[in-house]
């Protein structure tokens, strides 16, 4: 789940996409719009052949989890942080602040929580069969299922911050190793590094 959660976030969020959006040309705009027409007739199709029961099953499924919740949230942080990211991506002017906030503005009538819902039963009904999804809806009405879920947040946090944690060792690692083994790179990046701190 947090994969597909990921990809969504990534695919709705993306600062370069807003940054993008922006800046681009009247054709690729057009183009843009062509495919989000493309992603949401697809979308339509799929959902026109979705089984009412196992769309039932996956929305309880998704409820259970908060992942409605969590788009929501997904949603206000777009909302939030988009102003100043389109804002540092304009070139200066007096007409950034207006511009900026009239796109604020547009973005929020445009941007919708149900949407991204919908992609994420979309991608459950792809992957996962019926009774699946009805084994998931069951364990997650259990009282492990729905610890899972309490902890799910703190567990991925911890997770992260080990991550981060061994990725700094190993690269400290990584580069005294290298600058052991390579005594003349590591000469040459003191006298960089000298040279630069007397600029």
């Amino acid at each position: 789940m947090k994969t597909i959660l990921f990809a969504i976030i990534t695919l709705v969020a993306s600062n370069q996409a807003i940054a993008e959006a922006v800046e681009t040309s009247f054709r690729a705009d057009a183009l843009a719009r062509a495919e989000a027409v493309e992603i949401g007739e697809r979308s339509d199709v799929h959902a026109a052949n979705l089984d009412p029961a196992k769309e039932a099953a996956i929305r309880k499924l998704l409820e259970q989890q908060g992942i409605k919740d969590t788009f929501e949230r997904v949603v206000s942080q777009i909302v939030e942080n988009a102003g100043p990211q389109v804002s540092a991506n304009l070139p200066p002017g007096k007409y950034r602040e207006k511009l900026v906030k009239l796109f604020v503005a547009r973005l929020k009538k445009k941007i919708s929580s149900d949407e991204i819902l919908n992609l994420a039963v979309g991608a459950y009904d792809r992957h996962f069969t019926k009774s699946e999804i009805d084994g998931l809806v069951s364990f997650y009405g259990t009282q492990l299922g729905r610890k899972a879920i309490s902890v799910r947040n703190e567990v991925l946090a911890e997770t992260e911050s080990g991550v981060e944690r061994l990725g700094n060792r190993w690269g400290k690692d990584a580069m005294a190793e290298v600058l052991e083994e390579n005594p003349d790179l590591s000469r040459e990046m003191q006298a960089a590094g000298s040279a630069d701190s007397k600029r």
